[in-house]
C-alpha cells in the first residue's frame, strides 16, 4: 500500500490548499473497482465512499499496482477500517468491493466467504451467530460489547434479516451446532473439549 500526499490549486487566483491521498491497487482490484463505477455512473471515489457507507492475499513479487486519489475523510475511514480490522487499506477496498448487498443496509454476502452466508458488513460476524447469541439470552447491546468496533446499530439489523429469513438462518443455526459440525466433518470431541478429526491419521 503506497500514499502520495498532493496539494493543489488556484482558484479565483487564491491559492486553495487541498489535501488528497492516493491509495495503490492491485489490477484485479482496480479493474472491479472500475466495473462497478461504470455500472453505477459513479467517478471511482465516490464508488468507495459509497461503499463505506453502505462495508488476506499474498501478493507476488512483480504485482503491477493502479492508483486512485481520495479525499482525505475518505481515506481516514478507510484507513481506521483498516486498523479496527486488522488489514491493509487495499485488502478493505478488496472486500468492500467483493460484498454483495442485501435487503438489510448492514448486512451483505460474499461469495466465497463462509459459503456465501450473510454476514455484517465490514466485520465479517455471521448473522446466525449473531441470532444464536441473542436467543441464548444475550441482548444486543451485550453482544456488542464483545464487538465494540461495530455500531450496535448494526445488531439490530441483523435480528431484522433474520426475522425476514427466518428458516435460512435457524438453519444455519441447527446446522453449526457442535453435535451437527462435528458430525459434518467425520469429527468427535474429548471431554476436555478437544476436537479430533476421525479422517486425519
Amino acid at each position: 500500500m503506497g500514499l502520495l500526499y498532493n496539494r493543489y490549486a488556484i482558484i479565483d487566483d487564491e491559492v486553495m490548499i487541498m489535501t488528497t491521498y492516493s491509495v495503490n491497487l492491485k489490477p484485479q482490484t482496480y479493474k472491479r473497482l472500475s466495473e462497478m463505477a461504470v455500472q453505477e455512473n459513479y467517478k471511482v471515489e465516490q464508488l468507495v465512499e459509497k461503499l463505506l457507507e453502505a462495508e488476506p492475499e499474498e501478493h507476488t513479487r512483480h504485482d503491477s499496482r493502479y492508483t486512485i486519489t481520495l479525499e482525505p475523510q475518505t481515506y481516514k475511514r478507510l484507513a481506521e477500517r483498516a486498523a479496527q480490522e486488522n488489514r491493509t487499506v487495499e485488502q478493505v477496498v478488496a472486500f468492500l468491493i467483493e460484498a454483495q448487498p442485501t435487503e438489510h443496509p448492514h448486512i451483505v454476502r460474499r461469495e466465497g466467504f463462509r459459503g456465501g452466508k450473510p454476514i455484517v458488513r465490514g466485520a465479517s460476524i455471521a448473522v446466525w451467530l449473531i441470532v444464536a447469541m441473542w436467543k441464548a439470552g444475550d441482548s444486543l447491546e451485550e453482544i456488542q460489547a464483545a464487538y465494540s468496533h461495530v455500531n450496535v446499530a448494526t445488531f439490530y439489523d441483523a435480528i431484522s434479516y433474520y426475522f425476514d429469513h427466518q428458516a435460512e438462518i435457524d438453519q444455519q443455526i441447527e446446522d453449526n451446532k457442535i453435535e451437527n459440525a462435528l458430525k459434518k466433518h467425520n469429527a468427535t470431541m474429548t471431554e476436555d473439549g478437544i476436537i479430533k478429526f476421525n479422517d486425519v491419521k
